[in-house]
């Protein structure tokens, strides 16, 4: 309230204070926003020394200036400090009202992913909090736990990781078949036969027109993905899973899908959401909401890949909120169902509606840009990443954190001329960049430029001689000039700084056996890399040192343990079977095949290795029954077809075709002086094909030749033996 009795020199007086009050607050603020812009304007010019130098002030002035911290996360991402863009990145996070949308586009890049090999950086804490404080959708909430989980199963803290990776709420149990032929994808759009009908007894042709049968898992993998690669030789096709959900009243859901691959999703017999296009994504990728009936419901999953590889999914049922649907039982076996419209309705990701919308109240404030570019390219959206990074262009065009996304769009694509093209652009506008150097790197040991690639290299290695790229660009260049000691040196090096490093391990395992300095050094060294970081290929190669060292126990030990971190590890089963066929031990190496085909029946070369072992035990009935089962999985498997001619006692099939009259071509076959200049002369030439079901076909050549010269008769000798029979 004004005193209207106050004279006027002393309103002048009280409004001058209150201007110079008002100035003291507000100038600072406004020169922080000028430094933020500045600092904007300068990364858009490639000014990233001006840049950080005017944002970091920025966040001195006001530590919850978030564009500032993000301008701080893309010059350090550019630069290859991980280190800095997660520190900056972090404080970010802190400075946000909803920090969901921006950790949702972070969280598969390679500053998160740093910070997660990291404990004391915050990567942990911050996804902890997530589970404490879930966002609205639920989607951080199930990645929260995937991360959490799988870091405890790289500790090797297997009922941690395992109560981590239920808590996302995957349907777990499917019935599967496949794979279906996909040369080039074109099996998307066929229908075969599981999509007209469910039927449990039938035999269908595979991709290479062998016979498959549905099978049910008794694994799957500790994180909940359904992965193909273990029930399958191979991954690309096209494979179905089924599973029957009852419901105790009619509800509205939420599929959650998430794949390796193309997909169509089916609920009581109705296709409510699919792609053609194969991608790479994480969980809860396409949301469909859609209606349950009351009682049993159909739902199959349809999952390719021709061009990937990796073919897998994972699909959760949930309410609004991404929580898990309760009181749903779940069966494999055929249940009657009403085929009715389930009324799908996608659902649009809540983070890309996010910063869609930023973009359209800020279309100059670049960062939107780039972390929509982001949560595009985490689920492989590459077209969609590249539409927003074009707009970005019209902000910025000649920056380069644009530029660095397009790279990594390009590179997910396999688009590798613009890759190029745009590394080149990179290259002339900040040459010192990691990125570049690294390219120029390469560039110069592709075109066997050492002088130059050497001179790169010592930059690298003034800048941080103990990186991962340091040492392995160096090992590269000893390797090159077949410096066997100078490798040795950097690898070990580069081994005892990064113990928990599968490939300098696995190298330096390898070296050491090599060197004849024994297995037991090759075990120190693997044991040595899982004490600090668990993984399948390290365990797996722990067990092979074992068993060069002769101590099974200890290599079956590490079997277990491999088992437990890969449950559907099939493949590790077979290598157990043939420890045991080495030892000539038939009973244990059946037993361990049958854990094989417990898992995957559907794979021809277990039940060959079957009927190999059943041979062995004076079993011929038996390993022809394997055996048989072995060629209708996989009818080009020649290998099988012999050994059952074998025990049958047929003959090749090529015993009925005529041979030539050897004796009779070499006494009528002309004499060397007819043929003056040449070194040999074919007297016959024949091929002989036998095919098998109208498609597979064995060829064997048959020729008899003159030799002129003893250079081309060494030639001929070696090439008839090569090509005595060839199938194909």
């Amino acid at each position: 309230m004004i005193d209207n009795n106050m004279t006027s020199s002393a309103r002048l007086t009280t409004l001058r204070f209150s201007l110079l009050i008002a100035t003291a607050f507000v100038l600072p603020v406004l020169l922080q926003a000028q430094q933020t812009v500045e600092g904007w304007q300068a990364l858009l010019k490639n000014d990233l020394q001006q840049a950080k130098q005017l944002l970091t002030q920025a966040t001195s002035s006001d530590p919850k200036d978030a564009r500032a911290w993000f301008g701080l996360v893309y010059e350090a991402s550019i630069r290859g400090d991980d280190s800095s863009s997660w520190a900056a990145l972090h404080k970010a996070l802190r400075s946000v009202p909803d920090q969901a949308p921006y950790l949702y586009a972070s969280m598969s890049t390679a500053r998160f992913g740093a910070a997660l090999n990291k404990p004391s950086w915050g990567a942990v804490d911050v996804l902890n909090e997530v589970v404490d404080n879930p966002d609205a959708s639920g989607i951080l909430l199930a990645m929260a736990y995937e991360r959490l989980g799988s870091i405890d199963e790289s500790k090797e803290r297997i009922k941690d990781a395992r109560s981590k990776f239920e808590k996302i709420g995957a349907l777990l149990d499917w019935r599967i078949v496949g794979p279906f032929d996909n040369i080039s994808g074109s099996g998307h759009d066929k229908v075969f036969p599981p999509e007209r009908s469910d039927d449990t007894g039938a035999v269908y042709k595979n991709a290479n027109g062998g016979m498959i049968r549905w099978q049910h898992p008794p694994v799957q993998r500790l994180d909940l993905w359904i992965d193909f690669t273990y029930f399958s030789s191979t991954h690309r096709g096209q494979f179905y899973s089924v599973a029957y959900v009852k419901s105790p009243t009619q509800q509205r859901v939420q599929m959650r899908l998430g794949t390796s691959g193309s997909f169509k999703l089916f609920v009581n017999d109705r296709s409510i959401r699919e792609t053609f296009e194969e991608f790479n994504n994480d969980l809860d990728t396409y949301i469909t909401e859609c209606t349950l009936n009351e009682g049993w419901n159909k739902v199959l999953v349809k999952v390719g890949a021709s061009d990937l590889d990796r073919c897998n999914f994972l699909l959760r049922i949930t309410d609004e909120r991404g929580r898990p649907i309760d009181n749903l039982t779940i069966n494999t076996q055929p249940q009657v169902f009403k085929s009715q419209n389930p009324d799908p309705r996608v659902i649009t990701n809540p983070y890309i509606t996010f910063f869609t919308e930023r973009i359209a109240s800020n279309p100059d404030h670049l960062e939107n840009y780039l972390l929509l570019a982001e949560a595009y390219l985490r689920n492989d959206n590459v077209q969609e990443a590249i539409l927003v990074l074009r707009k970005a262009r019209l902000v910025a065009p000649e920056c380069i954190l644009i530029d660095n996304l397009f790279l990594e769009a390009y590179n997910r694509s396999d688009r590798s001329d613009d890759a190029t093209a745009m590394i080149e652009h990179i290259s002339s506008v900040a040459p010192g960049l990691p990125l570049t150097l690294m390219y120029r790197f390469n560039e110069a040991v592709s075109q066997d430029r050492n002088d130059d690639a050497d001179s790169i290299l010592s930059i690298v290695k003034r800048r941080d001689s103990t990186s991962t790229t340091y040492y392995e660009s160096a090992m590269l260049i000893a390797q090159r000039k077949s410096d066997l000691q100078r490798f040795t040196e950097l690898l070990n090096e580069a081994f005892a700084r990064y113990p928990g490093n599968y490939l300098y391990a696995s190298l330096s395992a390898t070296m050491s056996e090599q060197a004849s300095q024994g297995p037991q050094k090759s075990i120190d060294i693997m044991k040595r890399n899982l004490a600090v970081n668990v993984s399948f290929r390290g365990l797996e190669s722990l067990a092979r040192f074992y068993v060069e060292a002769g101590d099974l126990s200890s290599a079956l030990s590490t079997y277990d343990r491999l088992f437990a971190l890969v449950p559907p590890g099939c493949g590790f089963h077979s290598s157990i079977a043939d420890i045991y066929i080495d030892k000539k031990e038939w009973g244990n190496a059946l037993a361990s095949i049958d854990r094989a085909i417990a898992i995957a029946p559907n794979i021809s070369a277990f039940w060959y290795k079957r009927g190999v072992i059943q041979k062995s035990l004076g079993k011929k009935d038996a390993a022809i029954v394997d055996l048989q089962r072995s060629l209708d999985i996989d009818p080009s498997n020649f290998e099988t077809r012999e050994l059952i001619r074998d025990l049958k006692g047929d003959p090749h099939p090529f015993t009925y075709f005529p041979s030539a009259d050897v004796d009779s071509i070499i006494r009528s076959a002309p004499d060397a002086s007819a043929y003056p200049n040449d070194a040999a002369v074919y007297l016959y030439d024949a091929k002989r094909r036998v095919v098998y079901d109208g498609s597979r076909c064995e060829i064997q050549r048959e020729y008899v030749a003159r030799i002129l010269t003893i250079r081309v008769s060494t030639i001929l000798r070696r090439s008839i033996f090569r090509q005595t029979a060839v199938s194909w």
